[in-house]
């Protein structure tokens, strides 16, 4: 979401950004990467998914990796 931004909304769907999406919401502004901010939105993420699928997407990673990830 770099550079383009919904309409008061910080977190969306994968159907929701396909329908909100459009070139009239992309800035000419620099963009800036916000670290902290992208580890919010994957909690958020995380949040809304079941113990079971989450345990899925860890699978093919070993503990060093995910320590990694989570950290």
């Amino acid at each position: 979401m770099l550079g383009w931004a919904a309409e008061n909304e910080e977190i969306l769907s994968l159907n929701n950004l396909i329908h909100q999406l459009s070139a009239e919401h992309i800035s000419k502004a620099p963009v800036i990467f916000d670290i902290n901010k992208l580890k919010w939105m994957n909690g958020m993420y995380l949040k809304q998914i079941f113990l079971e699928q989450f345990h899925e997407l860890l699978l093919p990673y070993d503990q060093s990796t995910i320590r990694t990830l989570i950290y």
